[in-house]
């Protein structure tokens, strides 16, 4: 069953937007995805802010961007967790991530999913922490240099 994305509330949207993301979006950005101003989206990034309060997640902002984050209270546990990841094997999808990232070179967090088929924040942010790969802020693709 599909549904509209004019059913949820704004706040909801951006909500769905910046999970889905999983890095900092510009407002301008938020805006031009759901044909609203940019006071509309700074509104309900303040209301989804309040929603969020007393949970685990927070709205962060920096400068014209926004994101999802943690709260201070969580990184106990989510470093326990992290810790458990490291130990473990990579598996057939960080397998398959790495090998993406050394056949294409620099590549963007988009075109790997698209590759794959899914979303690899998780898988990209495992490997990270591992040390077998790093982020650059915008990757110089082989034909263009």
């Amino acid at each position: 069953m599909e549904q509209d994305k004019t059913t949820l509330s704004l706040d909801a949207q951006i909500e769905g937007i910046l999970f889905w993301k999983g890095e900092p979006v510009r407002v301008k950005k938020l805006a031009q995805i759901l044909n609203a101003t940019e006071n509309d989206i700074l509104s309900s990034l303040e209301i989804l802010k309040q929603k969020l309060e007393g949970r685990g997640m927070i709205i962060v902002f920096k400068e014209d961007e926004v994101m999802l984050g943690t709260t201070p209270q969580m990184s106990a546990i989510l470093e326990t967790l992290t810790k458990e990841e490291l130990v473990k094997d990579l598996g057939k999808a960080g397998l398959e991530t790495i090998s993406i990232i050394l056949y294409k070179g620099p590549i963007s967090r988009a075109e790997i999913d698209y590759i794959r088929g899914v979303q690899s924040n998780f898988i990209l942010r495992n490997l990270l922490v591992r040390g077998l790969i790093e982020k650059v802020v915008k990757p110089i693709r082989k034909s263009q240099k």
